[in-house]
C-alpha cells in the first residue's frame, strides 16, 4: 500500500472512531433524559428502572467490546503466525 493509501485508511479510522463516540454520548444523553423526565414528573420508580436499564446496557457494552477485543486478538495472532509459519516454509 501507498501512503496515500495508509493515510485514507487512517483518516477512515478515526472518522468511524468519533461518530462511535458521538453516537454512545448521545445514547448517554438521552437515557438522562428519559430519567430526568421521570423524576420530574414525579414517577420516582420509572426513574429508578431507567438507572438499572442503564447500567445494564453498560455492563452489556463492556462485555461486548471485550469479547470484540479477545476476538481481534486471536484472529491477529492467527493472522502473524500464519504469515510467520507461511515465511519460514519459503527459506
Amino acid at each position: 500500500m501507498s501512503k496515500a493509501e495508509w493515510v485514507y485508511l487512517l483518516v477512515a479510522f478515526a472518522f468511524w472512531w468519533r461518530l462511535d463516540r458521538l453516537g454512545k454520548q448521545l445514547e448517554a444523553v438521552s437515557h438522562l433524559v428519559r430519567q430526568e423526565m421521570a423524576e420530574l414528573v414525579g414517577n420516582e420508580e420509572r426513574a429508578r428502572e431507567l438507572r438499572d436499564e442503564w447500567k445494564q446496557d453498560q455492563d452489556e457494552q463492556k462485555k461486548a467490546i471485550r469479547r470484540m477485543w479477545i476476538f481481534m486478538a486471536v484472529v491477529i495472532g492467527a493472522s502473524a503466525f500464519a504469515w510467520w509459519w507461511f515465511t519460514v516454509s519459503q527459506h
